[in-house]
């Protein structure tokens, strides 16, 4: 299939070009303001294909049986990518046992074809760059380029993971770093490989069994705008347009005598301004009109001027006692924030011990315990356990698991909370117990059925319950063991009061 016989309609983008980030961001009806630095691009492009008249799904119909993917590529002043692109991230384990010829990364670029929207900056005399709308571009990898250059990172990448990948700690400022041997930027012009993942401790494994920080493929800087450097220059219809309305100031001093909180959401914000007939909308908000009264606008929130950054009030509030108890407040109801808490967790600075209850890095270090026991606590459970077995920490303690921090004395949930952590182990609720494996598939209540049964054809409710005990450390009643197996697609026989693995053999039983 030729690009030169697809017509996707990008006229209908025309009229978008030349125009800046701000003007397209007002034209489909978002402020810029309020949207978070790394999703901004992604949410004004998506409201653009709304509002344009674009046809996303007929777009894609037209590339069949080709698969159509919409990115972006911000360029510099002088058109140079500021940024390498992202795709999937790697699964090591598969890649090692691919050829290049069945390889899902020749699989994914010779099945795509992509269509990217072009944004770059222009400085104007004020020494601002501001971000434009240069153009849209319809592109496959080139045959020739897949072959070679792709190719070759993907053979090096090969060998390299059925070598071994080096791993090495390296002191990076104040942070120690793992780095590897993978292929970087520097040793390929056109794709790469680097860390993509949720923190440090977001890892995937490897062949030999270690585990590193999950990975992505990156098309580089330097060939993405090499993709798009034949579109048109940037030509701008206008400078940036201006958010600030004078006419509302009046309104922002109404409101301000109102504002009682050092941080407010958006919403919260503007609940108040609608509740006391104050005519401020989403639009209105911007730093102009909240300097005046005060305020600032961070990405998410609305915060006072003695707050400088946002993250170091939020960190400053979790970390200012030995413990911290998550507020009932709008603002800790935010996805950011959650993340932000979640993060945390991860990287053992919080201890979940009860419903919205942590204890501090600062309190365990004063009771002794550092990162590094704990860190050794749950390496050591993963030796213990093994993989593919799911286990309660009854089940560890009767079988003879122990560790030194058995000796703090914390409630289960204490020690539930570490094991959840990033890493090897996945967790699901069985009933109201915390139920454990090593794995890297995703889980879930029929998983654990599927375990229980293990090779067995049939099992009664009593020797579910029993086996449920023995091989994970589960206890369930009669009663929760029949609604479990039933919330799985496994047979339940009501007259025999069975599980079985299949309906035939269902059938098998009850007609032999």
């Amino acid at each position: 299939m030729s690009l030169a016989n697809i017509d996707l309609n990008l006229e209908v983008f025309k009229k978008f070009e030349g125009l800046s980030f701000l003007q397209i961001a007002k034209e489909v009806g978002l402020n810029p303001t309020l949207i978070s630095p790394k999703t901004s691009a992604v949410k004004v492009l998506n409201k653009l294909l709304m509002q344009s008249g674009f046809d996303e799904k007929q777009a894609a119909d037209k590339c069949k049986p080709k698969q159509l993917v919409i990115k972006t590529i911000k360029l510099n002043e002088v058109g140079s990518s500021k940024e390498s692109m992202s795709f999937e991230q790697v699964n090591f384990l598969k890649l090692s046992e691919e050829t290049w010829e069945t390889s899902y990364l020749k699989k994914k670029f010779e099945e795509t074809i992509f269509l990217f929207f072009v944004f770059q900056y222009k400085k104007h005399l004020n020494q601002e760059s501001i971000l434009y709308f240069r153009g849209v571009k319809i592109w496959e990898m080139p045959e020739s380029v897949l072959n070679r250059e792709v190719r070759h990172m993907w053979n090096l990448t090969h060998q390299i993971l059925n070598e071994g990948v080096k791993l090495e700690e390296k002191l990076h400022g104040k942070k120690t770093i793992t780095t590897n041997n993978l292929p970087g930027i520097r040793d390929n012009p056109v794709v790469h490989l680097r860390p993509k993942a949720k923190d440090g401790n977001d890892k995937v494994q490897i062949p030999g069994g270690q585990f590193i920080t999950k990975q992505a493929y990156w098309i580089n800087a330097s060939y993405a705008a090499h993709i798009v450097k034949d579109l048109p220059p940037l030509k701008t219809a206008s400078l940036q347009f201006d958010f600030v309305n004078s006419e509302k100031n009046i309104e922002f001093i109404k409101i301000k005598s109102l504002l009682l909180k050092e941080v407010y959401t958006i919403n919260e914000f503007l609940e108040i301004a609608l509740k006391n007939q104050i005519d401020i909308n989403e639009m209105d908000i911007n730093g102009a009109n909240l300097y005046a009264i005060g305020f600032n606008v961070m990405p998410g929130v609305i915060v006072s001027e003695s707050i400088g950054n946002f993250n170091e009030y939020l960190m400053g509030q979790i970390f200012k006692e030995n413990y911290f108890v998550v507020p009932d407040l709008p603002v800790f109801r935010l996805d950011q924030v959650k993340r932000k808490i979640n993060n945390l967790e991860n990287a053992y600075q919080l201890i979940n011990v009860g419903e919205g209850i942590y204890l501090t890095n600062r309190d365990l270090s004063k009771g002794g315990l550092d990162k590094g026991t704990i860190e050794d606590y749950k390496k050591a459970v993963v030796n213990f356990i093994g993989s593919n077995r799911f286990f309660t920490l009854d089940y560890l303690t009767e079988k003879g698991f122990s560790h030194e921090m058995d000796e703090y004395g914390f409630e289960p949930i204490f020690y539930e909370s570490i094991l959840k952590g990033q890493g090897h182990l996945k967790s699901i609720k069985v009933e109201e117990t915390t139920v454990f494996i090593r794995t890297f598939e995703n889980i879930t209540t029929g998983s654990f059925v599927k375990f229980i049964l293990e090779e067995k054809k049939s099992l009664s409710v009593e020797e579910f319950i029993v086996c449920a005990r023995e091989l994970s450390g589960v206890r369930l009643n009669y009663k929760n063991a029949i609604l479990l197996i039933k919330s799985t697609n496994y047979f339940y026989s009501e007259d025999l009061e069975k599980v079985f693995r299949t309906k035939d053999f269902y059938y098998s039983e009850i007609f032999n």
